[in-house]
């Protein structure tokens, strides 16, 4: 067994020399020139038989990049040459593949949100039903946005009607929150799945959550009132922070932010002439047109919006280094602050509380004793650091519940990935401390405590969003407003 390989990982030297064997088959007739695409094709196919669950793919992916082509270049092309050191490396590939290690750590890469991010045995390989929690920060970003177009259009004229038809946010979807904050405790049970570790399947739900303009966070904006006879000028609104807690290989934070050009447009934003900072393109100055007067009204040339600020955070100083390589990677290295640290300490030490607009995360959720039963690819080959949540699963995820409101902006978003079987148990996390805190704010309404002591509630509402096989998979709560 490799060392530091978890126990029962090993394989036996008899299924490792299977491997040899099979191999040396055709080594003589490489040598002579002699073996083409097809031929090492089947040889890889018939290798994996029984070994892997996709055969005919693993051994097409893995030739595809011992040989640096595509995989359909192999099937237009199967008499193409490969050459000794091609098949060397191949048949190393295959070796390994065969002993269960994943195919992202062979390749090196795993395909995530269209994006190609580096993996290795330092990070977790990017889930499929993950990218339900990016799009999901996307559309939350997407009408934070759109609320600071309406606010900076407000703030441009005193008698501007109040009317933003021209930029009215989509609520046709069913956003209904799981839980608000005037709910009462709820013994209701709710949605349950078995143990059964699950597969996802490759398609976007449209549940995501939005906010209204009445909600928009009023810190975003910096509504100084211009000096008497200045021209009036629209908001100046601050740059949104995004933070992803536990963030791996950066996958998640990391594209959130490569695909915010397409958020900035969907909210009526385009890039500044600098290129660096989005900047409205729709705004209308209607201060000093009087009706009847003629004339057109001066149109605003574009207030800047600050860029997002990302800061992407880990315990694992090698998983922030796969995370700072994938940043230099997609050319996003100068936009993004990485910071070592347990759970949301970094964010503390770096003077965040109660900055943050949206925390995404998808922390470890696995119980310890259900990881020596996961399948031998994740098993054998993961970071136990990146999977283990202790006992129950649940230590990161209600650490997260229980700290993440101090951290947050008023009404800024906690977005994060939870274990098929844990949103009951959010539930009852997320209404205890509803409950707790309105209890205490009745006792200090009362006049039995000072006002300036009442316990704030933590969590404005709260919904979950099902991933691909129709389980509760993201969390997404709302803060009431920020906590010391």
């Amino acid at each position: 067994m490799d060392a530091g390989r978890p126990q029962g990982c090993g394989k036996s030297d008899r299924d490792q020399r299977e491997v040899s064997e099979a191999s040396g088959t055709l080594v003589p007739s490489v040598r002579g020139g002699a073996l083409d695409v097809g031929q090492v094709l089947a040889w890889g196919r018939q290798t994996l038989q029984g070994k892997s669950e996709y055969p005919a793919r693993d051994a097409a992916v893995l030739l595809a990049h011992a040989m640096g082509c595509s995989t359909s270049d192999l099937y237009l092309h199967p008499e193409k040459h490969v050459t000794q050191a091609q098949f060397d490396e191949y048949s190393s590939l295959i070796a390994r593949r065969a002993l269960k290690e994943p195919i992202s750590y062979l390749t090196g890469y795993k395909e995530f949100m269209g994006l190609k991010f580096k993996v290795d045995a330092r990070v977790l390989i990017p889930r499929p039903e993950t990218e339900i929690l990016v799009e999901t920060c996307l559309s939350v970003i997407e009408d934070m946005l759109r609320d600071m177009v309406r606010n900076m259009m407000r703030g441009t004229a005193d008698d501007t009607p109040d009317d933003t038809s021209d930029h009215t946010v989509d609520d046709t979807s069913d956003d209904t929150p799981d839980h608000t904050a005037d709910d009462m405790l709820d013994d209701t049970p709710h949605h349950t799945t078995d143990d059964t570790p699950h597969h996802m399947l490759d398609d976007t739900p449209d549940d995501t959550p939005h906010h209204t303009a009445d909600d928009t966070p009023h810190h975003m904006l910096d509504d100084t009132p211009a000096a008497p006879g200045d021209t009036p000028r629209v908001p100046s609104p601050r740059p949104l922070t995004v933070a992803d807690v536990c963030c791996g290989s950066g996958a998640i934070g990391l594209s959130i932010l490569k695909h915010l050009p397409e958020v900035f447009a969907k909210a009526g934003v385009k890039p500044s002439p600098d290129g660096r900072a989005p900047c409205h393109e729709h705004i209308t100055v209607g201060v000093g047109v009087q009706p009847g007067l003629g004339g057109p009204p001066r149109r605003h040339e574009g207030t800047a919006i600050p860029p997002v600020r990302l800061v992407l955070t880990d315990i694992s100083p090698d998983a922030l280094d796969v995370a700072r390589q994938n940043a230099e990677r997609l050319g996003l290295l100068g936009q993004v602050e990485f910071l070592l640290g347990d759970g949301l300490e970094p964010l503390r030490q770096q003077g965040l509380r109660g900055k943050i607009d949206l925390i995404a995360s998808n922390p470890p959720y696995i119980p310890t004793g259900v990881i020596s039963s996961l399948d031998e690819e994740v098993r054998c080959y993961e970071p136990h650091l990146a999977l283990d949540g202790g006992n129950d699963g649940m230590d990161f995820v209600e650490s997260l519940i229980s700290q993440a409101p101090s951290l947050l902006a008023p009404g800024g978003y906690l977005i994060m990935e939870i274990g098929h079987d844990q949103a009951d148990k959010c539930r009852r996390l997320l209404a205890e401390a509803q409950h707790k805190a309105m209890i205490s704010r009745r006792s200090g309404s009362s006049g039995s405590e000072d006002e300036d002591t009442v316990e704030p509630l933590l969590w404005k509402d709260w919904r979950f969003i099902k991933d691909y096989a129709g389980i509760e998979r993201i969390l997404v709560a709302r803060a009431a407003g920020s906590c010391s």
